[in-house]
C-alpha cells in the first residue's frame, strides 16, 4: 500500500511538469553586426616650414564593425518530445548560408536543447555552428521573444498557431 501510494504522487507530480506542445509565430526586428575590412593611407607629412607635404605615405588596415536591423518572423515549436526553431537566412552567418546551400531541406531548423519550460517563460538554445549557440526565451504572460546569439539577435510578438486546426 505504501508503495503504491508512492506511485501515485510520482506519477501526479510528472503530470505537473508536463506541458503542452506550442507553436509560436514572432514577427519583429532582427539584427546582425558585420565586419568590414578597411585599408587607411596617408600621403601627407608636415615640414619644417609648418607646411603639408606629399612625400611619405603611410598605409595601415584595420576593421570595423556595423550592426544592421531588419524585419524577420520566425517560428518556434516547444514539444516535451523535442522542440526547434525556423529562423531566416538573414540571422545566419555566411558559414550557415553557404552549408544550407549543400541541404536537401532548405527549411532553416535547427533542434534546441536544454529546453527548460516555467509557469513565467520557455527558454532554450539551438546550435547555429560550433561557435554560436544562441538562447531563446519567450515570455508567457508579455509574448515576447528575445534571441541572442554571438554577433546576431531578434527581438519580436509572438502569435500562438493552433496546430489542431487548419487555417484554409
Amino acid at each position: 500500500m505504501k508503495y503504491l501510494l508512492i506511485a501515485l504522487i510520482s506519477i501526479t507530480n510528472l503530470q505537473m511538469l508536463a506541458y503542452d506542445e506550442l507553436m509560436l509565430s514572432c514577427d519583429g526586428v532582427g539584427s546582425n553586426v558585420k565586419s568590414s575590412s578597411i585599408k587607411l593611407n596617408q600621403n601627407q607629412t608636415f615640414n619644417n616650414s609648418n607646411s603639408w607635404e606629399l612625400n611619405n605615405s603611410t598605409s595601415g588596415t584595420g576593421s570595423i564593425s556595423t550592426k544592421e536591423n531588419f524585419n524577420a518572423s520566425i517560428t518556434v515549436f516547444f514539444s516535451e518530445k523535442g522542440s526547434w526553431i525556423q529562423i531566416p537566412l538573414s540571422l545566419t552567418s555566411g558559414l550557415n548560408k553557404m552549408s544550407n546551400a549543400f541541404k536537401k531541406d532548405k527549411k532553416n531548423k535547427w533542434d534546441m536543447y536544454d529546453v527548460d519550460v516555467t509557469k513565467e517563460e520557455f527558454k532554450g538554445r539551438f546550435k547555429l555552428n560550433v561557435l554560436n549557440k544562441p538562447q531563446v526565451v519567450v515570455n508567457r504572460f508579455s509574448a515576447t521573444i528575445v534571441m541572442d546569439g554571438l554577433g546576431n539577435g531578434f527581438n519580436g510578438k509572438c502569435k500562438k498557431i493552433d496546430t489542431k486546426e487548419k487555417q484554409f
